[in-house]
């Protein structure tokens, strides 16, 4: 799909500091109706987004939110840039977090690429494993995680949603920003989602895990379709060394599909503009934006589905 451009008078604005997710929500001098509901409803879900990463996380975050009618659902970017479409199934926290989560890495920089390519995420695996055993492993696809990527309404719960924050968290510590850095965590509940302890994410930069083999998108396209999760990569691979920061261009999509409660859902579906054979386009649908000097190369790539 072609991004819309987002066009405003820019006079007046909603800002909220939560902890260390920032964000501001760009609201028009003189609102119509219709920009006011949204603002209502995005300013809701991304009250609630910020205060559970301040909850369970201390990954920090100045993000640029706007409403923008042009977006079919939701998109992000890793500068920061967040904005919601004109459906009102979108506006909710699930979609905050998932969006959030772009910002901080997830599917954005070539670390995120390279740790998905080499099934390189010693503490948040750990973490992981605390919940779903020891089998449990971060799956990659498509500029996307599962278990616990919130890539859909069905895969939201209080669970789900507090585990979500903490893996990212954990995903930050084991570089997904970087170079492997000590997070500190806000203290743990009593929950069955409790944190570990911060010094299970102060991970080296390598691991002794096997490494996955890399399935890349064809160069010339910016994404894939797929209809079951054995059909997904499970990683994509980048040659570069540091983040890169991602303006805003064209945009890739992907639709929203079964999921099963537990966060164990990859995501699904037909792309904005790839070969799809998905199952629909439902009302959780994200987009995830490159620019265009970058499409058609997975090396450094944002793409969605």
């Amino acid at each position: 799909m072609r991004v819309s451009v987002f066009a405003s008078a820019c006079a007046a604005y909603a800002s909220v500091a939560s902890a260390t997710i920032n964000w501001t929500l760009d609201k028009a001098a003189n609102p119509t109706a219709d920009q006011l509901d949204a603002y209502t409803k995005i300013e809701a879900a991304m009250t609630a987004a910020a205060a559970r990463y301040a909850k369970w996380s201390t990954a920090s975050k100045d993000v640029k939110v706007a409403y923008a009618p042009g977006v079919p659902t939701a998109e992000a970017s890793y500068n920061g840039d967040l904005r919601f479409g004109e459906n009102r199934a979108n506006m909710n926290e699930r979609v905050a977090l998932h969006e959030i989560a772009h910002t901080l890495g997830i599917g954005q920089t070539s670390q995120f690429n390279d740790r998905c390519a080499a099934n390189n995420w010693p503490g948040a695996t750990a973490l992981l494993k605390t919940w779903d055993g020891a089998d449990a492993k971060i799956n990659c696809g498509g500029g996307h995680i599962w278990p616990y990527g919130l890539n859909y309404d069905t895969e939201f719960s209080e669970t789900n949603a507090d585990r979500h924050c903490q893996l990212i968290n954990a995903m930050i510590a084991d570089g997904m920003q970087g170079a492997p850095v000590a997070m500190p965590v806000p203290a743990a509940s009593s929950s069955s989602s409790a944190l570990v302890p911060s010094s299970t994410y102060e991970s080296p930069a390598t691991t002794t895990e096997a490494p996955v083999t890399t399935t890349e998108a064809p160069a010339t396209t910016t994404e894939e379709a797929y209809t079951t999760t054995a059909d997904l990569p499970t990683a994509t691979s980048a040659a570069a060394t540091t983040p890169v920061p991602y303006p805003t261009g064209g945009a890739i999509s992907y639709p929203t599909g079964g999921a099963s409660p537990s966060g164990n859902a990859a995501p699904t579906g037909r792309g904005g503009r790839g070969r799809g054979r998905g199952r629909g386009r439902g009302p959780g649908r994200h987009h995830s934006w490159k620019p265009a000097s970058l499409r058609g190369r997975p090396s450094a790539s944002a793409s969605a589905y």
